[in-house]
């Protein structure tokens, strides 16, 4: 798994204070990281890029930024209580690039 440390998140003016920031921010290290790993979603159909992060317009012409992250669960914390973000399995182990950390 890409090792995540508090320690990454950046500071001073790049300082993260909403979950909106924290979402764009991890998502664009992922695709840093991860620039052509691919799943299939569908059964026939090509596989897509784990990890996507774009901005565009949208159909009311509000520009945005979109994030979607495809992650593999460990399916052995099937039926687990732990949160969900403690069942995921890494899609790769290259480290982040320091470019994104504090």
């Amino acid at each position: 798994m890409t090792e995540f440390l508090p320690s990454h998140l950046p500071t001073g003016t790049r300082k993260i204070t909403t979950y909106e920031e924290l979402i764009v921010w991890a998502a664009e290290n992922l695709l840093a990281v991860n620039p052509t790993a691919k799943r299939v979603l569908v059964a026939g159909q090509a596989g897509v890029n784990c990890v996507q992060s774009d901005t565009g317009v949208d159909a009311d012409s509000v520009r945005l930024h979109s994030v979607f992250a495809a992650i593999p669960l460990d399916l052995t914390t099937i039926g687990s209580s732990l949160p969900m973000w403690k069942r995921v399995k890494e899609i790769a182990t290259t480290a982040a690039p320091t470019s994104f950390q504090g």
